[in-house]
This record gives structure tokens, C-alpha cells and sequence, in this order.
């Protein structure tokens, strides 16, 4: 199974080791990822009901609030805000298959926040304006812009993380 996520690759004579993940490999993840999660945003556009938006708003509001007064000490609750605003999208587009392979992708062994370059309330300043475009889209009932939103969101963690290929 590790050898089928590219986890695991065999050297000559049948010897197993752990992937090496350069800058390339972490890239090529992230981009993957971007689709991946825009086509859930597309999905979540016309399935969430009015309550969800309401609610992805209201977080959105809240961690740029935390941000806003906290700076780099809101980092543990933009988190929690973070993957609560990503999962409730994810509820919404109803697909686990999507959900599985998201998952396969992020287990891999290499830490993207490892490496940031823009400071850490910079970071959470931008995500906080894409939020707010994606829950715009939401409100809008546009799959295509939600989608188009999600997908710059997620790659702009690139040029946060790897300025040099921006």
C-alpha cells in the first residue's frame, strides 16, 4: 500500500525505502491539492444551505477577528477555525472518494509549513481574504467561481511557502 501512495519506493535488489519529498514533489502535492479541493468547493456551491454559509461566514469573520487583534498568536485558533470552515465545505460536497485521495496526499511525509517565508499573520491575513471570496461564491450559488476561489486559495500557500516560484 505504501509503494501504491509513493510512500515507499524499491531500490535495486528489491530494497524498500521512505520517499524523499524535494521542493518539486511538495509543489506537485500542493497543486494537486488545490484541484482537488476546488472541485469541492464547486460541489459545495449549490449543496450547502443557507444555515452552512451563514456559518462559513461567521468563521471567516472570526479568524480574520483573531488575526485582526492577536497577529501570530492566533495561529492556534485560525487552525481549529481553519479546518472547521474546510470540513463543513467537505461535508457538503458529499465525496468521500475525493475526501480519501485528499487524505493519501496530505499523509505524505514532508512538512510544507516547514518552510514560510511571508510571516505567519501575513499567511493567515491572505487566507482570511480567500475565505471570504469562496463564502462570496457560496452566496452567490456559483460553483465555478467557488471552485476557481478554492483553487487560488490553496496554490497561493505556494508563493507563501516557495516564493522564489510565484
Amino acid at each position: 500500500r505504501l509503494s501504491a501512495e509513493g510512500l515507499v519506493v524499491m531500490e535495486r535488489y528489491r530494497k524498500h525505502v521512505v520517499a524523499k519529498f524535494d521542493e518539486d514533489g511538495r509543489v506537485e502535492i500542493m497543486e494537486l491539492k488545490a484541484l482537488i479541493e476546488g472541485r469541492a468547493a464547486a460541489r459545495a456551491a449549490t449543496r450547502l444551505d443557507d444555515s452552512e454559509i451563514l456559518y462559513l461566514r461567521d468563521l471567516s469573520n472570526r479568524m480574520e477577528r483573531a488575526v485582526r487583534e492577536q497577529g501570530d498568536a492566533a495561529h492556534s485558533l485560525f487552525d481549529e477555525l481553519n479546518r472547521e470552515f474546510h470540513a463543513l465545505i467537505w461535508r457538503a460536497a458529499d465525496s468521500p472518494r475525493g475526501e480519501r485521495i485528499l487524505e493519501t496526499a496530505l499523509s505524505s511525509p514532508f512538512n510544507v509549513l516547514g518552510r514560510l517565508d511571508a510571516s505567519l499573520s501575513q499567511s493567515m491575513e491572505r487566507a482570511c481574504w480567500y475565505h471570504h471570496e469562496i463564502v462570496s461564491a457560496f452566496e452567490s450559488r456559483d460553483p465555478e467561481r467557488a471552485r476557481m476561489q478554492m483553487i487560488a486559495h490553496e496554490l497561493s500557500l505556494i508563493t507563501t511557502h516557495f516564493p522564489e516560484r510565484s
